[in-house]
């Protein structure tokens, strides 16, 4: 870990530590921020902060094991090491806490800290290791430590840390989510405002420098040169007897470059810096008798792409009573991420050289769902089924030629399940199948689970199983169409089932100590077509062990 990485950390942890040693001092007896005209609220009562804090450690251990594949003449294929990592391993170590007047009407202090620590050891990409080079110093952001966890190396990911007074006016200063603005993060002021006759409606501001949203790590938060974005708007929230909702406008100006947008001859155009993106973000939720309404959406008013709706989310929920619940909702999402961002993370820094078309290919995706729930025999049953529609499309084919003859694609997913939460012995059974006729390949998934809580409800234990047989839809002439359309035509020749073992106990030693064990066993026989067993498309079996292991202490 580099001293500036330490150091951060290291500031960080203590900004928690001061936060809650002044949080102990606002306790009961303590002085703080206080409104002393409220005749109705003792002043003792004033005084006390509500402290809420957890920490919790969780380790990983993934190993995988590859049978060596063999071509048809018996012979060993080169990329025998072409599957993920053999092992993976990481230590997570997360602490959040929040420090808030003991009332939400009063004021006073308030605090809120969520960091994670991952320790993670360097893993090398599959390519290095089947030709046994190490790679270059500098010619990778993967392969050098990026903050992707077992993928590059160690993180320090810095949620949110923040710290100000709360009352009528607000201020608050440190790094904020702005949930109210599509999830924007700066790390700067926020000011809120509280009007209304019962204060229920919130007017604010905010502004500050903006964090890559695709570092996992504060150490590349601002890319390697430090070419911070900076990020501003204005939000407003407010609260009714039936429901809640909010609206933003926030703005994003980064100082880097794009991508090069569109491919010319196979090369990357001229990079641009990078336009400002300004959005509206709109939430809300009302409840209406038997009708529970839901939406939430992301509209581009300017962009590099231009102006365009970027995400909706809208649900209704239908319950009429316990036992019938019915609900249909649909999402669309497209590429949102600001091109400098996927440049940084996707790129090798080769000049005019695309290494990854996702840089210049926006996506579109479109679903529609319903699900259906009955519950009876005093909600003991339950019988439920769900389907899904989705389309996925290019918004601008024509800007790299390989796509150029790309249509947009569908998939259909469909499922039934039955759950019993009292059965014999005190066992819950549930079990579900699912067909999946995904954009270029058809899944059949078969669940089975189990599970029952002993010692007086603290320990639930349950264990399933899963089946899946997955055909990809191969071309008639596979060979050709892989070899020339790989893109348009190439949907893949794999033809296989995957089996998954596996077993979960959460313990809850106490209201303040928990602990979690999830262990997965997993065997992929690869493809059962023996076509596919060529130098280049071998498909052999893969067993893969998954241990995760977690405790949590709440306070």
């Amino acid at each position: 870990m580099s001293a500036r990485a330490q150091l951060l950390m290291v500031s960080a942890l203590l900004g928690v530590g001061v936060v809650s040693a002044e949080a102990q001092v606002l306790a009961p007896g303590g002085e703080g921020f206080l409104d002393h005209r409220d005749p109705v609220i003792k002043k003792k009562q004033r005084k006390k902060i509500r402290l809420r804090a957890r920490t919790s450690i969780g380790l990983m251990h993934l190993a995988e094991d590859q049978k060596t594949p063999v071509n048809a003449a018996g012979a060993i294929v080169p990329e025998a090491a072409t599957a993920s990592p053999d092992v993976v391993q990481w230590l997570d170590l997360r602490g959040f806490y929040e420090a808030a007047p003991w009332r939400e009407d009063l004021p006073g202090v308030r605090s809120l800290g969520d960091i994670r620590l991952r320790l993670a050891g360097e893993v090398s990409r599959a390519i290095d290791r089947a030709q046994g080079t190490p790679p270059a110093a500098g010619t990778s952001r993967i392969r050098d430590s990026h903050g992707l966890g077992q993928r590059g190396g160690s993180e320090i990911d810095l949620r949110e840390l923040y710290g100000g007074y709360a009352g009528p006016t607000s201020v608050y200063g440190g790094r904020i989510i702005v949930r109210e603005a599509d999830g924007l993060t700066i790390d700067g002021l926020r000011v809120l405002r509280k009007l209304g006759k019962h204060k229920d409606l919130d007017l604010g501001v905010f502004g500050g420098l903006a964090p890559d949203p695709l570092s996992r790590s504060i150490e590349t938060d601002y890319g390697d040169g430090f070419n911070p974005a900076f990020g501003a708007g204005t939000t407003v929230g407010y609260k009714t007897r039936r429901g809640y909702g909010s609206a933003g406008l926030g703005g994003i100006l980064p100082s880097g470059f794009d991508d090069g947008d569109t491919i010319v001859t196979g090369t990357r155009a001229t990079r641009v810096a990078e336009t400002l993106r300004l959005f509206l973000t709109s939430t809300a939720f009302f409840r209406l008798q038997k009708l529970d309404l839901y939406h939430y959406a992301v509209f581009d008013v300017l962009s590099d792409s231009g102006a365009a709706l970027r995400a909706l989310h809208a649900q209704v929920g239908y319950r009429p009573s316990i036992r019938f619940h019915a609900e249909a909702g649909y999402s669309h999402m497209s590429s949102i991420a600001l091109e400098v961002y996927l440049f940084d993370l996707l790129n090798e820094p080769i000049a005019n050289t695309v290494q990854s078309n996702l840089l210049v290919q926006r996506t579109a995706r479109d679903e529609v769902r319903g699900q259906v729930d009955f519950t009876f025999g005093e909600r003991r049953f339950d019988l439920y089924s769900i389907a899904r529609g989705r389309r996925r499309a290019l918004d601008a084919p024509a800007a790299d030629p390989s796509f150029k003859a790309v249509d947009p694609q569908y998939a259909l997913d469909l499922t039934v399940g039955a759950r019993d939460r009292r059965s014999f012995k005190k066992l819950r059974l549930g079990a579900s199948v699912s067909a999946i006729y995904d954009f270029r390949a058809t899944s059949t998934v078969v669940h089975v689970d189990v599970g029952r809580d002993f010692l007086k409800e603290r320990l639930a234990v349950d264990a399933s199983f899963d089946y899946q047989r997955t055909v990809d839809d191969t071309p008639a002439n596979a060979a050709v169409a892989c070899g020339i359309n790989a893109f348009t035509s190439c949907f893949g020749r794999y033809s296989g089932n995957v089996y998954d073992l596996g077993a979960t106990g959460v313990y809850m030693h106490s209201k303040h100590w928990m602990g979690l064990a999830d262990l997965h066993l997993i065997y992929d026989g690869g493809s059962s077509d023996p076509s596919v067993r060529t130098a280049n498309t071998a498909q052999s079996p893969i067993l893969t062990q998954v241990v995760f292991v977690k405790g949590q202490y709440t306070f």
